[in-house]
């Protein structure tokens, strides 16, 4: 067999070519010169590929979930039609399919010495039940079963079953982690005062514009949020002791550049562990005593500490956090007590 940089060499040398098919794997190079005939087999497209053109299992995880990007369209039309299980609608969303596409890539080639990722569906169960033999935490394996489901195009129902999520079960930002001895609160006081009194997003500190801090038509400090997660907009409800949010005014009011965090925010800072402070101030702040409220109004967890929660309160956390479905508050906050 020859590389078909030489094939096609011979071919331009030769001036002579009376058939040839790029369609397939193989095809027939028929060179003719002095009346003789010399009939060379040569790699179609696909059949041979020179090492250095040769695409590695995370590169082909890449590919194949940014063909399935679907930025600026709509989900929740795709849901109406039932296509929103094929897109990616967010690249949040596809960086962490991503991260978890690419683990199992590097599992498959170490324990399998697979080459192609078309070929590793074969091995999804038993890398799930790797990781959960690991320890890692149900939501971790749910999104691991996500990634891979999106990456082959099928349900996650294929795959085997992975453990129940509970509340009791989310460990992030839940527990000391190495990062967080390379952060000084004391030097960054600043920034720990916004996080924790406007839940804000890591993207969404690091955007942030002193011209977005105002005071709303009830004399509340409010802080306005521009392309949030999914591009949404919305006005967050600075919360926190007067001290605090006194800090934060000053502290904004005080800048003179464009960003409030110009040099960007310290890669130790846990931003998901201020947005759960932030969540369960503006919980403890809204929530009705549960004696006083009817059946519809109260949400009860279905699994785990099996908690009661005020609904309109869940509501009104989800919208500042810049979610917009109850359920998502339960990460985020403690059940409540009359």
């Amino acid at each position: 067999r020859m590389k078909t940089t030489r094939a096609m060499l011979i071919h331009q040398q030769h001036g002579g070519c009376n058939s040839h098919n790029n369609s397939g794997y193989l095809y027939c190079l028929t060179v003719v010169r002095g009346g003789a005939t010399l009939n060379i087999i040569v790699p179609g497209r696909g059949d041979y590929m020179s090492h250095k053109n040769k695409v590695s299992m995370v590169k082909q995880v890449e590919n194949i979930l940014k063909s399935k990007l679907a930025i600026g369209e709509s989900k929740h039309a795709a849901k109406q039609i039932g296509e929103h299980t094929k897109g990616i609608y967010s690249f949040s969303t596809l960086k962490s399919y991503m991260r978890w596409g690419n683990d199992f890539a590097r599992y498959c080639k170490q324990e399998y010495h697979a080459k192609d990722i078309t070929d590793c569906r074969q091995y999804v169960d038993s890398y799930l039940q790797s990781r959960i033999d690991a320890g890692y935490s149900p939501y971790s394996i749910k999104l691991a079963s996500a990634s891979l489901g999106k990456l082959y195009g099928v349900s996650t129902t294929e795959f085997i079953k992975t453990p129940p999520r509970t509340r009791p079960g989310i460990v992030r930002s839940r527990q000391e982690c190495v990062r967080d001895r390379h952060f000084s609160v004391t030097k960054n006081a600043n920034l720990v005062a916004v996080s924790h009194c406007s839940g804000l997003r890591r993207h969404e500190l690091q955007r942030l514009t002193p011209q977005a801090l105002h005071q709303n038509s009830q004399g509340k400090w409010c802080l306005d949020v521009v392309r949030g997660k999914n591009g949404m907009s919305r006005t967050v409800e600075l919360v926190g002791t007067k001290a605090e949010i006194s800090q934060v005014v000053q502290f904004i009011q005080s800048c003179t550049t464009d960003k409030v965090f110009p040099n960007g925010i310290h890669n130790g800072f846990d931003a998901h562990g201020g947005r759960r402070i932030f969540a369960q101030r503006c919980y403890d702040q809204w929530k009705r005593p549960l004696s006083q409220l009817q059946g519809s109004e109260k949400l009860y967890t279905r699994c785990g500490d099996k908690a009661c929660f005020d609904r309109e309160a869940l509501r009104k956390v989800s919208q500042q956090l810049g979610h917009h479905r109850v359920h998502v508050s339960l990460h985020y906050v403690t059940a409540s007590k009359d």
